[in-house]
């Protein structure tokens, strides 16, 4: 029964992700990140032309060369994509070839994390034996009812990230049930920790969730731990070592350091206390991700409650039992691995500066001239939620999957059902400004809706 329902729900996907994602870039960001990704697949170059030093999001080298925002390993995946749209699509370096390869190539993106994000999640919902109208109730919530969706409408990596790290969080669990009952483990934590590594490379928060499953690793008494800890360094060092050989190719054609994450390059005064508000408003302010993702805010809960149940069963008896044992190593490694990449987070935020605060006034067109085509975009928008968060959304939701079958969620599942008519609410709003907006991204979304509306039915309705 699972298994049709799959196949339902990923054609579904494929569907509404080909009607309804952006027909082209919707912002200066997106713009130059596209244009970096077209100029290594022509040119063999990653520093970008002179004429993009005037666009803020443009980072700058050392030596004045320009890079795109993006992360590196992003940058490489595009040109990848770009070559295969130009040979089926005759993409090419002006504007209307730019708008057909963003379509392209956020449709293949997207539909490719997306089905990874669908087909593991649904295997850690078979594992936990949940079928029929459960089975819905978990995993179309994550798909169609989150900013999972809203993400798919836009090019971007971080559902990519975040399909890649419920992947290797899948190996890590099976790993751990494998060492509990002394069968094979080591290729589940090798996998997972390539995993994490290739993850890591797109988004730096993820190398501090990682951190956080080896730390609590390393400090079991059980060898065996510790050994796997070992193991996930050991498959990590695959995308590490590429990482390495690509950064140091492109920092000697660009004659200055290219890291993998070009953002991180640019240092700003920022005071701590200013980082920390930024941390707020981007986790539960209005812009904050956990508001946008109400399904994640849950999820929290969910893990707390989990927690707290393990507590409880430590503290009536010496020695947990196997599952339990491997489920609260699980569940504690999530925790501390969340608050050493929202630490992380804070980091980046000193680091790169913070975006000043918005208001409509700030609503910038900057020109951008592709070939011979110019056209103006929107410069600086914030983006819907934070989605350099969205990895914490199906691992998050991953202790939702305990709601229906366990005594410390008995009367809990109210509030899922709630919470799920809410994410549906703001992830299909969303759609109207999936790229982002200024001051609060939903009012934003709302008014883009009214914008339309009133577009549409420009002598108004039977009742005005």
């Amino acid at each position: 029964m699972n298994q049709r329902l799959l196949i339902i729900i990923l054609v579904i996907n494929a569907v509404l992700l080909l009607l309804l994602g952006n027909r082209g870039p919707l912002s200066s960001r997106e713009t130059i990140g596209l244009y970096a990704m077209a100029n290594i697949a022509e040119n063999k170059q990653v520093a970008l032309p002179s004429s993009f030093e005037r666009y803020p999001e443009a980072i700058k080298t050392a030596n004045g060369k320009c890079l795109a925002p993006q992360p590196l390993w992003y940058q490489l995946g595009g040109s990848i994509s770009y070559k295969i749209s130009k040979v089926f699509f005759g993409v090419g370096m002006s504007w209307d070839g730019m708008k057909r390869y963003y379509r392209v190539a956020s449709y293949l993106g997207n539909l490719i994390a997306s089905t990874i994000l669908i087909l593991v999640f649904s295997q850690a919902i078979f594992v936990k034996g949940i079928k029929g109208r459960e089975y819905l109730l978990l995993i179309l919530p994550l798909v169609f009812f989150s900013l999972v969706f809203t993400s798919g409408m836009v090019l971007n990596e971080h559902l990519f990230v975040a399909a890649v790290t419920m992947w290797g969080l899948n190996f890590i669990n099976g790993g751990v049930y494998c060492i509990n009952r002394d069968l094979p483990y080591t290729k589940s934590f090798m996998l997972a920790g390539m995993l994490f590594g290739l993850a890591g490379g797109l988004s730096l928060l993820v190398i501090g969730f990682a951190i956080g499953f080896l730390i609590m690793f390393v400090t079991q008494k059980e060898r065996k731990f510790q050994k796997a800890a070992v193991d996930m360094l050991k498959g990590s060092l695959v995308p590490v070592v590429l990482t390495i050989i690509f950064v140091v190719i492109y920092s000697r054609q660009c004659g200055a350091y290219v890291p993998p994450w070009p953002e991180i390059a640019r240092m700003e005064g920022v005071q701590p206390g200013e980082a920390l508000r930024y941390l707020f408003h981007s986790t539960f302010g209005l812009n904050g991700f956990f508001i946008y993702a109400p399904l994640s805010l849950i999820g929290i809960a969910s893990l707390v409650k989990r927690l707290n149940h393990f507590q409880r069963l430590t503290e009536r008896r010496k020695k947990l039992d196997y599952y339990a044992r491997g489920q609260a190593l699980f569940a504690w490694s999530v925790y501390w691995g969340g608050l050493i990449a929202l630490g992380i987070f804070v980091v980046t935020a000193l680091i790169n500066g913070i975006p000043e605060k918005f208001n409509p006034s700030h609503l910038q067109m900057v020109e951008f001239t592709i070939g011979n085509d110019k056209t103006y975009l929107p410069s600086n928008l914030r983006q819907f939620g934070t989605p350099s968060l969205l990895f914490f959304l199906p691992v998050l939701h991953y202790f939702n999957l305990h709601i229906f079958r366990e005594k410390p969620f008995k009367g809990f599942a109210v509030y899922y059902h709630e919470v799920v008519r809410i994410g549906a609410l703001i992830a299909w709003v969303g759609l109207a400004s999936p790229e982002g907006g200024y001051l609060v991204p939903f009012i934003w979304a709302l008014n883009k809706i009214a914008v339309f509306m009133t577009d549409l039915f420009p002598q108004g309705t039977l009742f005005w």
